[in-house]
């Protein structure tokens, strides 16, 4: 290769690279700004958690594909900036309730209960005992307690069908 050869090819390699690397940042940045309008929207949060206390999926990733399809309509017809396949398929739409619904409440409740004097751990560690009070949008503190606490039930009917089968 001569020196002329060498100019040429590293300005495009840098070109090529600049560019690949702001798709990326696009493309990430985008997802994340449908996430925060999917759970920052109130019709879309209470839509999710609605799915999940009629559907009750569990660990059944034929309701989770259920789920997927019916929010995915949903959350389109409430925000066109919101793609209509914003879940890719039910296990997509099992992670994100469980990240951003399920996991930081039950984790509150946890916290809660080790703070909690004698008297008032009998009362929170039941099992819908289910923390409400963090979330950034109000209006969905009901529902985001009925939807773990379905979803909590579901998972236990899941486990007690397939225990069954063993004892």
């Amino acid at each position: 290769m001569m020196a002329g050869e060498i100019s040429v090819i590293f300005p495009i390699c840098g070109l090529i690279f600049t560019l690949s690397l702001e798709l990326f940042a696009l493309i990430v940045l985008s997802d994340k700004k449908g996430m925060r309008a999917v759970k920052n929207d109130l019709r879309n949060s209470i839509s999710f958690l609605v799915e999940i206390v009629k559907i009750q999926p569990g660990l059944d990733t034929d309701k989770w594909d259920l789920i997927a399809s019916l929010l995915n309509r949903i959350f389109h017809n409430n925000d066109d900036n919101i793609t209509p396949y914003f879940f890719y398929d039910g296990s997509n739409c099992a992670s994100f309730f469980k990240s951003w619904y399920f996991d930081p409440y039950t984790k509150e409740t946890e916290s809660d209960t080790a703070n909690t004097s004698e008297s008032d751990t009998a009362v929170a560690s039941k099992s819908d005992a289910v923390n409400t009070s963090g979330h950034g949008i109000s209006g969905i503190q009901p529902m985001l307690g009925e939807a773990v606490k379905a979803y909590n039930d579901s998972l236990k009917e899941y486990w007690r069908e397939h225990t069954e089968l063993f004892f």
